[in-house]
């Protein structure tokens, strides 16, 4: 009887891990599904130690998986021993095996944790638990050639097929049919990968403006139905009916725009255009701090589900960085030298990170896109700086000054400023190097789809760019879900 639980215990624990197998080496091939949707499941999943000889692993887990749910199986259904039981706790052990090595690489190497590998291995080491407690003592039994052979085909089937399907979809790949020319301009063909990449932040942001209005309107209707009052009644109540525009107010407006009325309009004319446009500002403003308070009110929370979190890598090449290396928030911002919005985001930031010392990690990635040759040539000379140790230094003073052009003179002086070796100076910016640091920052700014400087992504989520009093209350919400 006792033998007949453990089977049947083994048995569920072996479709359990199939399934949750068979999920990883889908999200592999696929890119799709939780595992895929940023974070550290992704980086697992993504890493170079997720395949064996260019198959899943999480493939060989689902044939192991599938092997010792068919032998359990058997040896529930068969009155005769027939050494089943030595495969199945055979089978269990080779599960096993590597799973210390698994968690080494994710504890070490990767330095990130993916829960469904670790199920995967936990349920592994249940088998394999449940078949020792009862493995009792018994005489050598020879191993069933049938069972065997059953396993090993078994074993064999998902990652074979895996290597198939990775096939097939690299030639659809490759014959554009996965990636279809959505459109022709002369002889150049546009298709659909490249389209969605660079439209993608543009919608990414307009999806954020239409869900935050929705959630807002969503808080009102709550505070609405407390009143029992329709979202219109309660808007104008408590909103609107205190906004007053008052003559004065009118008059100062009108000053400020008089150059740009006709001749032939006179102030009453204009008087109630203006007063209708002043209301329209002073309720939208009261609007959204009534909406403020409410939030504070019920206690609301916005988390951004994972899926939406861009995989924006804050160390590939050792970016120069600023703050705590364990601060639970990384900000990536993408910047130009020759930016105006850019250097004044460059301090606000800083003070930011300052304020919230060892909370916020501020990460640079350089995108001289936008502007003039001066612009690359200011990265590329930040790119060296940073090899002597000395990035912020002479990024502040690229934020702050107007250099006419890069000379041996300006490159002397500014060495000067920020604690550079000169000569080291002009070695590195003749060493194709720094050029590569600055195109590799380039490349992903692209991959990514940024239109704009400064662009900022907060743990994954993108921004864009914010003022201090926006962006701060989004920092304290990815800090509230951190800790």
């Amino acid at each position: 009887m006792r033998r007949s639980t453990t089977l049947l215990g083994t048995l569920i624990l072996s479709i359990a891990g199939s399934l949750l197998a068979a999920y990883l080496t889908y999200s592999h091939l696929f890119a799709s599904g939780q595992c895929s949707a940023g974070g550290n499941c992704e980086k697992v999943l993504r890493g170079d130690y997720s395949t064996l000889a260019g198959i899943p692993i999480s493939a060989f887990g689902l044939g192991l998986c599938l092997a010792v749910s068919y032998c359990a199986w058997r040896s529930l259904s068969s009155a005769e021993e027939s050494g089943r039981f030595d495969l199945l706790l055979a089978l269990s052990a080779a599960g096993v095996l590597p799973i210390p090595y698994l968690i080494y690489l994710q504890a070490y190497v990767l330095q990130s944790w993916c829960v469904y590998c670790l199920s995967l291995s936990a349920i592994l080491l249940a088998a394999l638990i449940l078949l020792l407690r009862d493995q009792g003592t018994r005489g050598k039994q020879t191993l069933p050639t049938v069972e065997c052979l059953a396993a090993l085909t078994l074993i064999l089937i998902p990652p074979l097929t895996a290597k198939a399907t990775q096939a097939g979809i690299a030639q659809i790949k490759a014959s554009g049919h996965g990636n279809p020319v959505v459109a022709t301009i002369g002889e150049r063909n546009i298709h659909l990968d490249e389209l969605k990449r660079a439209i993608q932040l543009e919608l990414y942001t307009k999806e954020d403006e239409l869900r935050d209005a929705w959630l807002e309107q969503e808080i009102l209707k709550t505070a609405a139905q407390e009143r029992d009052l329709t979202l219109d009644e309660y808007v104008i109540q408590e909103v609107y009916g205190s906004v007053e525009v008052t003559e004065s107010e009118i008059r100062a407006f009108y000053e400020q725009v008089r150059h740009d009325i006709p001749d032939s309009q006179t102030f009453d004319d204009v008087r109630q255009g203006i007063r209708n446009k002043i209301g329209t500002m002073k309720g939208n403003q009261a609007l959204a701090e009534h909406v403020d308070q409410l939030k504070a009110r019920f206690g609301y929370i916005f988390t951004l589900p994972p899926f939406e979190r861009f995989m924006v890598d804050p160390d590939t090449r050792g970016a120069p960085t600023y703050g705590s290396e364990d601060a639970p928030v990384t900000l990536v911002v993408f910047s130009d030298f020759n930016c105006f919005h850019c250097a004044r985001a460059h301090q606000e930031l800083f003070e930011l990170v300052e304020k919230h010392e060892g909370k916020i990690r501020l990460v640079y990635k350089h995108y001289p896109v936008y502007s003039d040759d001066m612009a690359e040539q200011s990265a590329r000379i930040a790119a060296c700086a940073h090899l002597q140790g000395k990035f912020w230094n002479v990024a502040d003073i690229l934020f702050e000054s107007e250099i006419g052009e890069f000379n041996d003179s300006t490159l002397e002086s500014l060495a000067a400023r920020a604690g550079l070796d000169p000569a080291l100076l002009k070695q590195q910016m003749n060493d194709s190097m720094t050029a590569d640091i600055v195109t590799a920052d380039i490349e992903e700014g692209r991959a990514l789809g940024i239109y704009a400087t400064p662009s900022l992504f907060i743990n994954g989520r993108y921004i864009g760019y914010a003022p201090p009093e926006e962006l701060e209350p989004m920092i304290l919400t990815e800090l509230e879900f951190a800790e």
